[in-house]
């Protein structure tokens, strides 16, 4: 049996997009809303 893990963060690390390719981190996105206005972080 093999175990499989993965590294996962929020956009808000700061992580350069460069090292969480060559590392394989995945990440997910921090939402900003302001109003009626909704932004993704690292779009």
């Amino acid at each position: 049996m093999s175990t499989r893990v993965a590294v996962v963060t929020d956009s808000v690390a700061s992580i350069p997009v460069e090292l969480m390719e060559k590392l394989k981190i995945h990440f997910i996105p921090y939402y900003i809303h302001r109003g009626t206005e909704t932004l993704r972080d690292m779009v």
